[in-house]
């Protein structure tokens, strides 16, 4: 068994490695001492866990700012690795895809495997977290989510939750620009696409278009909001993130 005594009592990822050095499980923690040391009470584990457990080797950890920032870092480690153990021991209808559509004027919804057209970002293990990132990006960029262009404008048109381009309210240009941005805060560019919307927010204030600079405020509060609860994103995972800790005796 592996000597755990060091692990932190902190919210972070955990990575378990086989003999041979292979990532075969991550998972995230809010309490990183508390979740791996559970992994050792065999009386509370089926024989899937069980096993998994027998083939640990070492542990390796990340510590990160918050429990959702770990969540977030799980799913960019499981996409990197593809641990085997993840795929057996999770639902796999938990794992699923935000897709841009490669539609003239693209739309953005979930898709559960990636498919030939489009781009995808994921795949996310936390139904919940992707439904949220779903629903900022919409929301913020106004973007489509109807699967056709309708004939006449829907309810996100009307409550402005929408750009509506099938009402000719936005021109192509303006709205692949937010699908742009949108692609960027997707990809863990949230920083960059903030400090863009905070220079275009001050020259439209400058030129007096009060409106769009009211909508670069709103954008910016929005994303603020998303980079607190997933900034680890911005954080390009390498191999030198990962602290080797502790190896099996022996």
């Amino acid at each position: 068994m592996p000597d755990l005594s060091l692990i932190p009592n902190e919210p972070g990822s955990y990575q378990y490695k086989d003999s041979d050095g292979n990532i075969i499980y991550v998972g995230k923690a809010k309490d990183l001492k508390k979740r791996v040391s559970s992994y050792f009470n065999r009386t509370l584990h089926d024989k899937k866990t069980q096993a998994l457990v027998k083939s640990i080797a070492s542990i390796d950890f990340i510590v990160t700012g918050s429990e959702v920032e770990a969540l977030i870092l799980e799913n960019n480690l499981i996409k990197r690795y593809q641990p085997r153990y993840n795929i057996d021991l999770k639902d796999s209808k938990s794992y699923a895809y935000i897709r841009m559509t490669g539609d003239e004027y693209p739309t953005v919804t979930i898709a559960r495997k990636k498919g030939d057209s489009g781009e995808y970002f994921g795949p996310f293990v936390s139904a919940k977290e992707r439904d949220y990132v779903l629903s900022v990006i919409k929301k913020t960029f106004k973007l489509r989510s109807c699967k056709k262009m309708p004939k006449r404008p829907c309810l996100r048109a009307h409550i402005e939750t929408c750009s509506a381009p099938c009402a000719n309210r936005i021109t192509k240009e303006d709205y692949l620009a937010q699908v742009k941005k949108a692609s960027a805060v997707l990809k863990g560019n949230t920083k960059e696409i903030i400090r863009a919307l905070e220079d275009e927010m001050k020259t439209f204030s400058a030129n007096l278009e009060f409106e769009k600079a009211m909508l670069c405020r709103d954008q910016i509060a929005a994303l603020k909001h998303l980079a607190d609860r997933q900034h680890i994103e911005q954080k390009k995972v390498t191999d030198e993130d990962v602290i080797n800790y502790a190896e099996r005796d022996g």
